[in-house]
């Protein structure tokens, strides 16, 4: 399973003639765009179908389909729910207006990607004309579409770094309310900031997460001081945590765990040889469940017996041979137990209807879910875990370096260093002092 080559697939000729090479598809199939599809969860749409939204929430699937990709059509989908939800709560009636949009998201409990899809629920329900988006635009949501567009237009940052950064500004304006109600942040004091951060800090427990909150805390007060919205450079408030980087130990299973939990997945009960197949990438190629959800079977080179990924997190493209054990799970899973579908997509949701998962942290959730039948105990960051064990696996059985960071495909090896702390055996033969002045 830990293998870095292998030659191709003896059954290779047989893959080729039956994943013939088709259109390039990942998304869905258009016209299609029932909020049943969208949410996946009984639920969760139960919930829209029996809220405020019920009247309009398929037109406004349908709308929001059209424009966005299947995963932000179900984010703002179900912002624009929870919205609908806390200003019925309040009062009756619509349209509704930017008052009730800013409300929800500085009093309410907005999701984390709330604020981020704000400007494409206004516009959207807008469009339903149950939204009043005549000019002029509330402040607060001017400055959330400034900063976006800073953040992507100026710095290059993806969607995915940017919801967080939304959800920055949102906290942040949050207590500027609470402190100073709806004046603008003119108002705002290194005093306030400081409270804010001290503030948030029970919210981020961990050193790692509590960092990463200043750094993005300092990019928004230096936006709003390049923007004059604030009358100092407060980034100098946030206090600076040290971490030093390599600093802890990877978590990681031992080998022997690993094994256990694959081998006891029932492949004749599905989706046991999809659920194998997609461990057997972790734990073999060391993907990461962002990259198997978007895998598609034109990246499967049957032949030459390799993935050919074109991009990956850190946005290069990336080869690994698909090993015997993993080539042969991933076939036995496409020929016995995935759906019948137009979608090129490997992986698809077991139940109807057949989607690719809506989230890479829906493959954590069945990580987690394997993990507990299994018996092995778990820590956070199901994937990421498995990704660990490997490169444990790799660098104990004496694999280069630099290949282990090849495969994983890290940008600096020093990344991968990290896994020569548990390189128990290699780190006995360094030899130790003892008592006295005394060395082994």
């Amino acid at each position: 399973m830990s293998e870095l080559a292998s030659a191709p697939l003896s059954c290779a000729q047989h893959f080729a003639d039956v994943f013939c090479v088709g259109p390039h598809f990942r998304g869905h199939d258009e016209g299609d765009a029932m909020i049943e599809d969208i949410c996946m969860s009984k639920r969760v749409v139960d919930g829209l179908r029996k809220g405020p939204l019920a009247p309009h929430i398929d037109r406004l699937g349908e709308r929001l389909e059209r424009n966005h990709e299947r995963q932000d059509t179900r984010r703002v989908l179900l912002c624009a729910g929870r919205f609908a939800d806390f200003t019925a709560a309040r009062r009756s009636g619509s349209p509704w207006a930017d008052r009730d949009l800013i409300d929800f998201l500085l009093e309410g409990v907005p999701a984390s990607a709330d604020a981020f899809h704000a400007r494409d629920v206004r516009h959207a329900l807008g469009e339903l004309g149950l939204f009043d988006v005549a000019p002029p635009m509330a402040w607060q949501l001017r400055l959330l579409i400034a900063y976006d567009e800073h953040l992507r237009d100026t710095r290059g940052l993806t969607a995915g770094v940017r919801l967080s950064e939304a959800d920055v500004v949102r906290r942040l304006l949050a207590f500027h309310r609470r402190r100073h109600g709806d004046t603008e942040l003119n108002a705002l004091t290194g005093r306030d900031v400081l409270e804010h951060f001290q503030e948030m800090g029970e919210h981020y427990r961990c050193v790692a997460s509590r960092q990463k909150f200043a750094g993005y805390l300092r990019q928004v007060l230096r936006f709003l001081r390049l923007r004059d919205l604030v009358t100092h450079d407060f980034a100098g408030t946030v206090p600076l945590f040290v971490n030093y980087r390599l600093s802890s130990v990877p978590n990681h299973l031992a080998w022997s765990d690993v094994q256990r939990l694959i081998n006891a997945i029932d492949v004749a009960v599905a989706p046991g040889r999809r659920d194998r197949a997609i461990l057997l990438l972790i734990a073999g190629l060391g993907l990461r469940p962002g990259t198997i959800r978007a895998l598609t079977l034109d990246e499967i080179h049957w032949r030459a017996g390799e993935l050919c990924i074109p991009r990956t997190k850190n946005r290069r493209g990336i080869n690994l041979p698909l090993t015997g054990e993993i080539g042969e799970a991933l076939s036995e899973y496409v020929l016995k137990e995935r759906p019948e579908t137009k979608l090129r997509t490997v992986f698809l949701r077991h139940t109807s209807p057949h989607r690719p998962f809506a989230s890479s942290s829906a493959i954590t959730a069945m990580i987690y879910g394997r993990l507990d039948r299994a018996g092995v105990s778990r820590a956070k960051g199901a994937a990421n875990l498995l990704r660990h064990s490997l490169a444990t696996q790799l660098v104990n059985g004496g694999v280069p370096i630099k290949q282990v960071s090849d495969v994983f495909g890290h940008t600096s090896i020093d990344t991968t260093a990290i896994y020569t702390k548990v390189d128990l055996a290699s780190l006995s033969k360094v030899p130790m002092p003892f008592a006295l002045g005394v060395t082994a």
